[in-house]
């Protein structure tokens, strides 16, 4: 089985991210470049926990997708674009030694 993952992601609340780093975005960039599952990264904020128990539900043990009627639009035309499953979001974060 084959599986597209970015499990190397940064939320908005993240230094130097994009405000529109949030589950809506991630979701939609996802379904236009075909990511099955997206790590929502950036798992021990306070504000970021909160908005992903607010937005996500369970799909899968371990694995969620945006609640109903928060995906955004996909923009597109055409005979597939309809049928684009939605993100799969499994939980991360990073771990880093650089600091003292």
């Amino acid at each position: 089985m084959e599986v597209i993952a970015d499990l190397h992601i940064h939320s908005r609340f993240s230094i130097a991210t994009g405000k529109e780093a949030d589950l809506e975005h991630l979701d939609l960039w996802g379904r236009y470049k075909g990511v099955q599952v997206v790590g929502t990264g950036d798992c021990t904020h306070p504000e970021w926990l909160k908005e992903m128990a607010a937005k996500l539900e369970p799909a899968a043990p371990g694995v969620y997708e945006l609640q109903p009627g928060l995906a955004l639009p996909l923009k597109i035309q055409g005979p597939h674009w309809d049928r684009v499953p939605p993100v799969r979001f499994v939980i991360t974060g990073e771990v880093s030694t650089i600091y003292k």
